[in-house]
């Protein structure tokens, strides 16, 4: 039987493939678009790649960095004041 955090990781996992996947089709949907119209130039496709896979990185890594932050958080920002009351 899975415990709750391997559950919460397979879902995550899905979760992000399904959102890099949706990016991906979203790409190809925009340049098939462009090139029906006679309007794709090689700036727009390198443009269009690019940001696709840069929302790509960005959806992998999101979660994870902001799990991160929310751990460091204590490290920043304490959760007791050393001197009086906040």
């Amino acid at each position: 039987m899975y415990s709750l955090l391997q559950i919460l990781q397979i879902v995550l996992n899905f979760v992000r493939l399904g959102g890099v996947v949706a990016i991906a089709l979203i790409a190809i949907f925009t340049v098939v678009t462009r090139a029906a119209q006679s309007k794709l130039s090689p700036g727009q496709t390198i443009l269009v790649v690019a940001s696709s896979l840069l929302a790509g990185v960005a959806v992998w890594v999101l979660p994870s960095l902001i799990n991160f932050v929310r751990a460091d958080s204590n490290s920043i920002v304490p959760d007791y004041p050393f001197i009086g009351s906040y």
